[in-house]
Parts: C-alpha cells; structure tokens; sequence
C-alpha cells in the first residue's frame, strides 16, 4: 500500500472476498480458481502480536524485511519487494540461501517497493547461492512511462472500483500498463522470456480472462459460510 491508502487485504475485501481465509479455504481457493491471498497477521500470529509495538514505533524495522521473506506457502518462485536499493540487495542474499528455485527482488521508481510504469526499476534475479543484478525499464516492454500521481491510489472501494475497470479493459492507461509489468515479472520468474510473458499478460487483459478470474475470486467469496 506505498502508493496508496490501502493494501491488497482490504481491496479483495471491497471486492467481497472475506479475508483473512484460513488455511483450508485458501487451499481450496488455489485449487479452484488457480489463485489464493495469504494474510500474514493470520499467519505469522507472531507479527501480529508486535503490530502495535511496530505502529507505535513509527519507523521500519526487521519485520519489515522478514515479513516478505517467510510466506508460508514456500512457492519456488518468488517475487519481493524492497523499499531500498540497499534493502534489496540484503534480502536478495537471504534468499539465495532459502529453497527456492528463483526469486525476483524489486525496487522501483521512484524508491517504491514494487514495478510500475513510473520508471527504471532495480531486479535482482536471485538462483540458488547467486545474486545477478539487472536495471529493467518499462519502456523495453513497450509500456508508457507515466507520473506517480497517475497511480495514485485511494480508500479500498475506490481501489477495487480502478482495479475492475483496468481489468474489464474500461481503463487502457497506466493502471492496465501496470497490470501488464507485474504480471510480465511474475510469468517471466517462472522461465518465459520478457517479451512473450509481457504479451501474455496483455492477452489475459484483452481476452477476457483476467476480468474472469477477477469475478470467479468474487464468486468463491459468496461461496464462504462466515454465519
């Protein structure tokens, strides 16, 4: 949530997936929909019991950093984002030592933990035991740059509504470009080459199918008994 007021939780909420799912409805949300969101506070208890000590303290600390590096799923791919260059490059090297088979770790324009249309972006592209260091910019994908105010997010409602209209293909500028580059990144961890997984993404988004996957999350959401 750095470019906004709000995270990912609260807009699949205000989109009307229940969140936290436990661990059985987001098995069964993965083995339905071939997607599924994992709270942290749910779990990792641990942070959530230090959560107010953090707010309270005002600034980052290691939780900042162990947060996005102990995702109880432990996928083989991976991709983290760092609020610094030199954040970056120390969770790089954790998990080049973790099991994993590759992992982007991301830092973008203009000192955000994630990619976006705004600019340049730092990846480091992290193999068992190897850290490669790589400067991508969007502008290689065929993606226009824009300014930080065009991604500017808001309340969660006002998010989930920006996030239905780029993925129902009413909004074709920066937030679809930014759909595009995250889930280009995230095709091409697993082995695709930039190109074609930057034109995957953009299918998904022409044909129909994200904006599928879009309403089925919501469908499971109305499926869930929390009575």
């Amino acid at each position: 949530s750095i470019s906004s007021r709000s995270g990912s939780a609260d807009v699949l909420k205000a989109l009307g997936l229940p969140i936290p799912l436990d661990q059985h409805e987001a098995a069964r949300c993965l083995d339905e929909i071939g997607f599924t969101f994992l709270f942290a506070p749910t779990y990792h208890p641990a942070m959530k019991n230090i959560a107010p000590v953090r707010t309270a303290l005002g600034v980052r600390t290691v939780f900042n950093i162990l947060g996005p590096l102990s995702t109880p799923a432990t996928p083989p791919f991976h991709i983290i984002g760092a609020y610094s260059e030199p954040m970056a490059e120390l969770m790089a090297e954790a998990m080049a030592g973790m099991e994993m088979k590759r992992t982007f770790v991301v830092h973008g324009a203009p000192g955000w933990d994630e990619v976006t249309p705004v600019g340049p972006y730092l990846c480091l592209d992290v193999t068992p035991g190897n850290v490669e260091r790589l400067v991508r910019d969007p502008a290689d994908l065929g993606i226009a740059r824009c300014s930080p105010v065009d991604l500017k997010g808001g309340e969660a409602e006002e998010n989930a509504r920006r996030l239905k209209a780029a993925l129902s293909g009413e909004d074709t500028a920066s937030h679809r470009d930014a759909l595009v580059l995250g889930a280009a990144l995230a095709l091409e961890v697993t082995g695709v080459s930039p190109d074609a997984a930057a034109a995957k993404a953009r299918q998904a988004l022409e044909d129909g199918s994200a904006k599928s996957l879009m309403q089925q999350l919501i469908q499971f959401g109305e499926t869930l008994d929390r009575g």
